[in-house]
């Protein structure tokens, strides 16, 4: 939920016209909290390119001791690391664990990310199992 709005009259996008206030969606200023039961589900994939290697076991570990070390929730599976946290945070951890990657010797690093960010209720990678575990009885 949105605490509060907010724009900037100084915005060069701001104009008082005859029928009211009226600015640009780029001068919008959204400053709000979601509440804390809200959770950001991130699916990341962090691979190293060209390492000569089938193995790709050592540059997952280094990515995911970023989490380990964070304190961050999160589901290790064969393709892939599940977090769940707030979008921000959440982004923040992707980029440290593409770095972490990188730190380990490879000039190049494919990642990818998947965000299910649900703003109706909460969700957390334990509930999404849950419910499907429900639907098939």
């Amino acid at each position: 939920m949105l605490s509060h709005l907010s724009y900037s009259p100084a915005s060069p996008h701001y104009s008082n016209s005859p029928s009211g206030w009226q600015f640009a969606a780029t001068s919008l200023i959204i400053m709000g909290k979601r509440k804390e039961a809200d959770m950001t589900i991130m699916e990341v994939g962090v691979v190293p390119l060209g390492t000569g290697e089938t193995s790709l076991s050592p540059y997952v570990a280094r990515s995911v001791k970023v989490l380990r070390e964070a304190g961050a929730k999160y589901e290790i599976t064969a393709m892939g690391t599940i977090v769940e946290g707030e979008l921000e945070e959440l982004m923040a951890l992707a980029t440290r664990m593409h770095r972490a990657v990188f730190a380990g010797g490879v000039n190049r690093v494919l990642t990818t990310i998947k965000i299910d960010d649900r703003r109706d209720k909460a969700a957390t990678m334990t509930g999404k199992v849950a419910a499907v575990k429900k639907a098939l009885g």
